[in-house]
């Protein structure tokens, strides 16, 4: 997981109710079943419930976003797995947050992210090869 601006993805509301994550598009259609990884590493957050707005997206070798890829994917190209970009958190255990300051929900939802502590355990549910250490570094 990650936190960034909006770069050409999947845009995604992620739901967590407990252990049960869902995972919707802005249209409505639940994709928790196509990045099971992503829901099943927001189930793993800290606060028991919480709704982030972001976005899932896959990159290329060269570290550029491949939204393109959304539809039809390449099978010989080497990406990294779908990671979730988190710009905003919602609602926490409770908690509404939309109407407070952006500065401070970027605030709480860095400290929920941190609670995890990273994307390394994100596998690739894409048809796409994962990106290779070596390759991460260029």
């Amino acid at each position: 997981m990650g936190f960034r601006g909006e770069g050409g993805g999947w845009r995604i509301l992620a739901y967590k109710d407990g252990g049960r994550v869902r995972l919707v598009s802005r249209n409505g259609r639940d994709h928790t079943r196509r990045f099971a990884e992503i829901a099943g590493a927001v189930a793993k957050l800290f606060p028991h419930s919480l709704v982030f707005d972001g976005e899932v997206a896959i990159y290329a070798q060269a570290l550029r976003s491949r939204f393109d890829w959304r539809r039809e994917p390449d099978a010989d190209a080497v990406t990294t797995p779908p990671l979730l970009m988190a710009f905003d958190l919602l609602h926490q255990d409770g908690r509404e947050l939309a109407s407070r300051p952006l500065r401070d929900r970027r605030w709480e939802s860095w400290k929920t992210q941190k609670s995890f502590g990273g994307t390394e355990n994100f596998k690739n549910s894409s048809p796409t090869k994962r990106l290779t250490s070596e390759a991460r570094a260029i």
